[in-house]
C-alpha cells in the first residue's frame, strides 16, 4: 500500500525537477495532477477524513513559506510542489519533509557557492538586501532573474527529501 503513495510522489518530484532545470518553472498541470492524485490517495487510504488530511498537508507549505515567496526568495512552483507533496504525506510528515528539504537545500546551496566561487558576493548581496529593506521598508524582489549565479533549483532538495521519505528516513 505504501508503494501506491510513494510512486506518484517520486514521479511528481522527478518531473518537477526535470522541468525546473530545463525551463526554470514547474508546470501547473503537473501540480494540479499531483494534487488530484493526492486527494485520491487520501480518500483511498483514510476515507472521507482523508480530505482534511490532504487539505492540511497541502496548505501548510503555503502558509509557512509565504513570506519567502513574498520576498522572491523561493518560487511559487516550489511552494506548490511542496503543497502537492504535503497532500500525499499529510500534516505529520510534511513538516519533516520540509525540514529535510531545507537541510538538503543548505548542503546544495553550499556546494553551489563553492563551485561558483561566489560565497563572499552572495553573502554581501544578502546583507545589503536585508540592510536596504530594514532602512527603507520598500519591497524589492530578492532574486535577480538576469543572473544565473544566483539560481538555486529548489525542486532538487524537494526531490532529495522525497527520496529520504521513500527510503524510510522519516
Amino acid at each position: 500500500m505504501r508503494f501506491l503513495q510513494i510512486m506518484p510522489v517520486i514521479l511528481t518530484g522527478m518531473i518537477a525537477a526535470f522541468f525546473d532545470l530545463k525551463t526554470g518553472k514547474i508546470p501547473n498541470t503537473l501540480i494540479l495532477a499531483a494534487l488530484a492524485a493526492g486527494v485520491g490517495w487520501q480518500l483511498f487510504a483514510n476515507g472521507p477524513k482523508g480530505i482534511l488530511k490532504f487539505a492540511a498537508g497541502a496548505v501548510i507549505p503555503v502558509i509557512l513559506l509565504g513570506a519567502l515567496f513574498y520576498f522572491r526568495m523561493i518560487g511559487a512552483g516550489d511552494i506548490k510542489l511542496l503543497g502537492a507533496v504535503g497532500g500525499f504525506l499529510g500534516v505529520e510528515k510534511i513538516f519533516i519533509c520540509m525540514l529535510w528539504t531545507f537541510l538538503a537545500g543548505g548542503v546544495y546551496a553550499c556546494g553551489l557557492l563553492l563551485y561558483r566561487r561566489n560565497l563572499k558576493e552572495r553573502l554581501l548581496y544578502f546583507w545589503t538586501y536585508v540592510w536596504n529593506y530594514g532602512n527603507t521598508r520598500e519591497w524589492e524582489p530578492y532574486l535577480k532573474v538576469d543572473s544565473v549565479d544566483n539560481r538555486l533549483y529548489f525542486s532538487i532538495p524537494v526531490l532529495i527529501s522525497i527520496f529520504f521519505y521513500a527510503g524510510g528516513i522519516y
